[in-house]
């Protein structure tokens, strides 16, 4: 009976280190994934900033050389 305590014991112990190095992980991944995410909205303004300054109004337009 004593054997079967300590050998439980010991589980617990070994699955407590799991769950505690698993929750770590999860951390390190949600800090990556905010990351990505604020990565990701400045990539989007930066494009969509850029995407702006392509649009011109037709009366800028000059006629090309052969015109």
């Amino acid at each position: 009976m004593e054997k079967r305590i300590v050998d439980l014991e010991m589980r617990f112990m070994h699955q407590q280190s799991t769950i505690q190095e698993l929750n770590e992980v999860v951390i390190a991944h949600q800090k990556s994934i905010d990351e990505l995410k604020s990565e990701v909205d400045r990539l989007k303004r930066q494009v969509g900033a850029g995407a702006e300054s392509l649009i011109r109004d037709p009366s800028e337009e000059t006629a090309p050389p052969h015109f």
